[in-house]
């Protein structure tokens, strides 16, 4: 178990390697306070001295804080990584205590990480099958909402939401719009209201052989892999644009309208909810001793890397004092 991450620190032309366990799905919280806090953050970790860096699979979050060009590259966190509107408004809180520094969503995730850090992609990226999707089997109006695919056809446009993330969706390739077309009568399954905000899009122009993407979270060299399966095909990688498809798809998608007074509202509830003793290291030795009394093991082998959480500790006075500020900076430059 684990939340991995690598922190890296680039100062004086030098680069420094950290190592998390357990910290990649609390970095939204453990970096938003400005440079001071979040670069003791970072060193308070394990320090690598081989310098390997997590790949796609095992890196759940990952930041690069480049104190010479005052650029902080970052993903993780919970909320945040599925929800655009939501990261948004934390992103511009963060820019009013980051003042004078870059604040930049890693789209690409690890390959962002790796770039920054003049690493190849070979060292992070791995060859990653997705089994064939049954679409038929999927289409139910009572389904979560993850992504939305939009289908064109000449002049008809449908919508319709499914319980798969965007990039397990688009890595089908072309078979995706030809099962999509099949399953023409599953469309009127959904009456396109969505709601809560999807984490993902597809808009797939089957006429003029056209696919765009956006996503919440990261997909490392989207383009790439997209082109490679989607031959004969033009790819368009949106990051998180979300308004590209949502003004293509007129009435057949609508998202929801959040304004910024409740995102900020959102995010103030979780980055000022109370401290509780939520380490991961605790939760490791708990659960190696709960399993060894249940199976009668004598003794339970643990990475003595998942026995290290150094967390992040700011008393609630000062992160309410910190947030406040930078949430009135923010709706006077929304005025």
């Amino acid at each position: 178990m684990g939340q991995r991450a690598n922190l890296i620190v680039k100062s004086e032309g030098k680069v420094e390697i950290y190592y998390t366990h357990h910290r990649a799905n609390t970095l939204d919280k453990d970096l938003f306070w400005g440079p001071q806090y979040a670069l003791g953050f970072i060193r308070s970790q394990q320090k690598l001295t081989n310098e390997e860096l997590l790949d796609e699979i095992w890196a759940e979050g990952g930041a690069v804080m480049d104190c010479d060009q005052k650029k902080l590259l970052w993903f993780g966190g919970e909320d945040v990584t599925s929800d655009v509107p939501l990261r948004r408004v934390h992103q511009s809180l963060m820019r009013h205590l980051w003042a004078g520094w870059q604040i930049e969503w890693a789209y690409e995730g690890v390959a962002d990480i790796a770039r920054e850090t003049g690493r190849s992609n070979g060292e992070v990226l791995c060859d990653r099958a997705f089994d064939p999707l049954n679409l038929e089997q999927i289409f139910h109006p009572k389904h979560p909402l993850t992504t939305v695919i939009t289908l064109q056809v000449m002049d008809q446009v449908a919508s319709i939401k499914f319980p798969y993330q965007v990039g397990h969706l688009a890595m089908q390739g072309p078979a995706l719009a030809e099962k999509l077309q099949r399953a023409e009568d599953q469309w009127r399954l959904w009456d396109g209201n969505c709601t809560w905000f999807p984490s993902g899009g597809l808009y797939i122009d089957i006429s003029r052989c056209e696919l765009s993407m956006w996503t919440a979270s990261y997909f490392p060299l989207a383009v790439q892999r997209l082109t490679g399966l989607w031959q004969g095909w033009s790819i368009r990688w949106l990051k998180d644009g979300f308004e590209y498809q949502k003004d293509r798809a007129g009435a057949t998608v609508v998202f929801p309208n959040l304004d910024e007074d409740q995102l900020i509202g959102a995010r103030r509830a979780t980055l000022l909810r109370p401290e509780v003793n939520d380490s991961g290291a605790d939760m490791t030795v708990q659960i190696a001793e709960m399993l060894s009394a249940e199976k009668g093991i004598r003794s339970i082998n643990v990475n003595p890397l998942a026995l290290q959480d150094a967390q992040l500790h700011l008393p609630l006075q000062l992160r309410t004092q910190l947030f406040d500020e930078a949430a009135r900076s923010l709706r006077e430059r929304s005025k």
